[in-house]
């Protein structure tokens, strides 16, 4: 906002003669020598830049590396799956229904109306590797999404936000054939620009925790599982918003 430019009074006043200035000259320099003049300055506040919209070319580059995950996950043996550019159809049944955002990344029945441009899903496992004992104990999702305006991205998140809420206190099921696995989700955790949400496996000790953040037009997401869920998702969650364009 621009300081407010005070109006020049004298220009609305009758001119004086040249005469009255004259005589007048002398008692308004001894009442200026008593008067003290008070600038007041306003301060201003510079708008914050808008950081750069994201294109569907860097998104692979928002990804973390797959050392940067191991290392986070504290992990040695995890390998990343292909980036997969597309969004997913999960076969398995999760009731209830509305719960399937809070459980998985980059799904069709999520983003579905939500105007997304672009996506980049990458999954990491923890692979057989010698006298490697903690097969099948880490699990990373990460994906990075594009939409056509920072508002779009922006109602992505709170409309997330809300589906996550509705999922805590409550007991998820997940049937996927003949397997079926029930999952207990917490209280959802929230900020203006992320989301974490975190759960535990009925009868049993493996956990995931899943966050979702989002700048400009770009919305990411992390889903995290191991025997210690602590933040992961969430560190990784604000890595991949780190390596967005600034």
């Amino acid at each position: 906002m621009q300081p407010f430019a005070p109006q020049d009074t004298n220009a609305a006043r009758p001119r004086k003669s040249r005469k009255r200035w004259i005589i007048a000259g002398g008692a308004l320099a001894a009442v200026a020598a008593a008067v003290t003049v008070v600038i007041l300055i306003i301060p201003t506040s510079t708008p914050r830049p808008k950081p750069p919209t994201v294109t569907a070319a860097q998104l692979n580059s928002i990804l973390l590396t797959e050392t940067r995950i191991n290392t986070i996950m504290g992990a040695s043996h995890m390998q990343a799956g292909d980036v997969i550019q597309k969004m997913a159809n999960e076969s398995a049944s999760v009731l209830p229904a509305n719960c399937i955002g809070a459980l998985y990344t980059a799904e069709n029945a999520t983003y579905g109306g939500s105007d997304w441009s672009g996506v980049s899903d990458q999954s990491l496992q923890q692979q057989s590797s010698g006298t490697n004992t903690d097969v099948g104990h880490f699990y990373v999702d990460q994906t990075a999404v594009i939409f056509s305006s920072a508002d779009k991205a922006e109602a992505f998140l709170n409309t997330s936000a809300n589906n996550w809420k509705s999922c805590a206190g409550q007991q998820v099921t997940v049937t996927n054939g003949n397997d079926q696995s029930h999952w207990n989700f917490r209280d959802l955790s929230q900020t203006d620009t992320k989301i974490v949400q975190s759960r535990t496996q009925e009868g049993g000790s493996w956990g995931c925790q899943h966050a979702l953040s989002s700048v400009s037009n770009l919305v990411v997401e992390a889903v995290a599982c191991s025997l210690q869920v602590n933040d992961q998702a969430g560190q990784i969650a604000d890595e991949m918003i780190a390596n967005a364009p600034h």
